[in-house]
This record gives C-alpha cells, sequence and structure tokens, in this order.
C-alpha cells in the first residue's frame, strides 16, 4: 500500500495520499522535491519519488503530474511567471517517471501556477501548501482510451 511506504513523508507533513472520483491523488510539498524558484529536482526528491514509481509500474492507469504554486510573483531569470514554474516542475517529474521505465503514453504534465489552491495564501502556511506537485494516478488505463482520446465504453 502507497500510504504504508510513505508513512514517514506522510506523518511529517510532506506528502498526502488521498483518494477521489478521478483516482489516487498524491499532494507532494514542493520543498521536498525542488529548492525554492527552481524546476530541479532536489536529493530528497528520489526517495519519494522511486516508491511512487515503484508502485506506478505495477499497473498500467494513466499518470497525470500537476504543478502547482502559491500566487507570490516569482522572480528569477529561469521563469517569467508561476505558471512556467509549475508546468516546467510537472514535466520534470514526469521525465523522471519515463526514465525510470514508465511507459510515456501513460504519463502527462499540467502547470496550473496558483489557479488551484488548496489552502488560504492570507499565511506562510497557507502558501506553503499551495506549493505542490500532485500526481494523480486516475483510474483509467492507457488500454481504456481510444485513439481520438475518448474513453472507450466498458462492455460488462
Amino acid at each position: 500500500d502507497l500510504s504504508n511506504k510513505l508513512a514517514t513523508q506522510i506523518s511529517d507533513g510532506k506528502l498526502r495520499v488521498m483518494q477521489n472520483n478521478r483516482g489516487v491523488r498524491i499532494d507532494i510539498n514542493d520543498s521536498l522535491l525542488f529548492t525554492s524558484g527552481s524546476a530541479e529536482l532536489a536529493p530528497s526528491a528520489l526517495e519519494v519519488l522511486n516508491e511512487i514509481t515503484n508502485v506506478i509500474k505495477t499497473n498500467q492507469r494513466l499518470i497525470q503530474v500537476e504543478g502547482h504554486t502559491d500566487n507570490t510573483p516569482i522572480h528569477n531569470a529561469s521563469f517569467f511567471s508561476n505558471w512556467e514554474l509549475s508546468a516546467v516542475r510537472a514535466t520534470t517529474v514526469v521525465r523522471m517517471f519515463s526514465d525510470t521505465g514508465i511507459d510515456p503514453t501513460r504519463l502527462s504534465a499540467v502547470g496550473y501556477g496558483a489557479t488551484q489552491p488548496i489552502s488560504s495564501s492570507e499565511t506562510e502556511f497557507g502558501r506553503a501548501s499551495n506549493r505542490r506537485v500532485s500526481i494523480m494516478i486516475l483510474y483509467e488505463t492507457k488500454n481504456e482510451i481510444s485513439d481520438n482520446n475518448e474513453i472507450k465504453p466498458q462492455m460488462h
């Protein structure tokens, strides 16, 4: 079970695992994955991403990696805005999954910037909660998606 394998990070508050109508969602605080304002994986990211990779490899579900930021404008030469930062962070995680042998046709990356906060941006705690990467292990599998990206009807 994924929650058991990631128990330390969950108890430290750096990671949350939940289920919704789309699949299993893993929210990872950005501080576990990246240094501030960067899209390069930190050494601490490898342990948690390797555990998630091991679970993802055991099934054929589609994986959507979502990058999220807080609403504080970014000020560095690498990223014009939080949109770019969130998209490149999501893509960095997707590339790591692909490099470890996960079929790239199962993977997608989305950058949401600050548009989907999970906490109030009024406090530092809230802003820190909003800076995250979400990994969605979707209920759909690659085989359930048709050539034109529509979900195939399931015959019972």
